[in-house]
C-alpha cells in the first residue's frame, strides 16, 4: 500500500504536483477488545488537529483507512478551523467500514467544528432483492479499488461538486435513520464527475443496472465514457469450468502496479 502511494506520488512531484495521499491503519489490534484501532485513531486526529490549527486553514487530503484485517476503504477529507467534511467511497459498500469511518466523522466534529460539517458516503443502490449495485464483488482487491478512487479524487474538488448537489442529497437522505450532518448518495443522485468510481465495476449485472446517462458519461483525458471503459477492460475469463466475459479492469491496475514495483 505505502509503496504504491510513494511510487504515486514520486510520479505526480515529476509534474510538479503535490499528492496528498496516506495510509491509516484503524483495524482492531488483535488482543484489545475495540472495533478499531483506537490508539491509531486518537494519534491521527491529534495530529490532523494540531496542524489545522498552526497553519489556520483548510487542509485537504486522502486517506486510504484499513477497516479490518482484510478490508481498505476510500476516504477524502478536508478539514478547517470552520468545518470537517468527508466522503468514503467503499466499493464493496460494507457498512463495517462506513461505521468506522462514521467513528472517525464524529470524533473530528467534537473539535468543536460547526454544522457546515458533512459526511458524504456512497450507498449501493438495489438491483433486485438479493443483489446490490456494488463495484467490488472478489474478496481480495479492496486496496486496489481504494487507491485507484483516491488517486482520481485527488484531481477533484470533491466537496464543491457534493455541495452543489446538497438538495438533492439531503432529500435522499431522508430514506434512512441519519445525523444531521449526513448525506448518503447512491449512483441516482452522483455527480457526473464521479462517473469514474464504476469504471471497475466487476459484475457485467450490476454494471448494466446504472442510467444511460451516467454510463454516456467521458471519465479520461482520452475521452472515453464511462462504457468505452468497462468494454475495453473487459475479456473472457475462465472460473472453474465456465467462460464468461467479465471487467477486468482491477486486474489490469493490479497488474500495472507490479510492473512499476519491478522498475523501481
Amino acid at each position: 500500500m505505502d509503496a504504491v502511494i510513494a511510487s504515486k506520488a514520486e510520479k505526480r512531484a515529476a509534474k510538479g504536483e503535490t499528492l496528498n495521499v496516506y495510509s491509516l491503519d484503524l483495524a482492531p489490534r488483535q488482543g484489545f477488545r475495540e472495533n478499531h484501532n483506537k490508539e491509531n485513531l486518537e494519534s491521527f486526529i491529534s495530529h490532523l488537529s494540531q496542524t489545522v490549527q498552526l497553519e489556520n486553514r483548510a487542509i485537504r487530503l486522502q486517506l486510504a483507512v484499513r477497516t479490518s484485517s482484510e478490508h481498505w476503504t476510500a476516504v477524502d477529507m478536508e478539514i478547517s478551523p470552520d468545518a470537517v467534511k468527508l466522503l468514503n467511497i467503499d466499493a464493496a459498500g460494507d457498512p463495517y467500514s462506513i461505521g468506522v469511518i462514521s467513528e472517525l466523522y464524529n470524533q473530528l466534529l467534537e473539535l468543536g467544528n460547526s454544522g457546515a460539517s458533512r459526511f458524504y458516503y456512497l450507498v449501493h443502490a438495489p438491483i433486485d432483492e438479493k443483489r446490490a449495485q456494488s463495484i467490488q464483488y472478489d474478496n481480495v482487491s479492496c486496496s486496489r479499488f481504494a487507491l485507484d478512487t483516491l488517486f482520481h479524487l485527488s484531481h477533484l474538488e470533491s466537496f464543491t461538486l457534493l455541495e452543489s448537489r446538497e438538495k438533492e442529497l439531503e432529500e435522499a437522505s431522508y430514506d434512512y435513520p441519519c445525523m444531521p450532518t449526513e448525506r448518503r448518495f447512491n449512483s441516482t443522485h452522483l455527480p457526473a464527475e464521479f462517473a469514474f468510481i464504476y469504471k471497475n465495476t466487476q459484475s457485467k449485472h450490476s454494471f448494466n443496472s446504472l442510467s444511460e446517462e451516467l454510463k454516456n458519461q467521458i471519465i479520461n483525458k482520452k475521452g472515453q465514457s464511462l462504457s468505452d471503459s468497462e468494454k475495453k477492460h473487459t475479456e473472457l475469463t475462465r472460473k472453474e469450468w465456465q467462460w464468461k466475459r467479465r471487467n477486468q479492469a482491477i486486474q489490469h491496475k493490479k497488474q500495472g502496479y507490479q510492473e512499476k514495483e519491478k522498475i523501481s
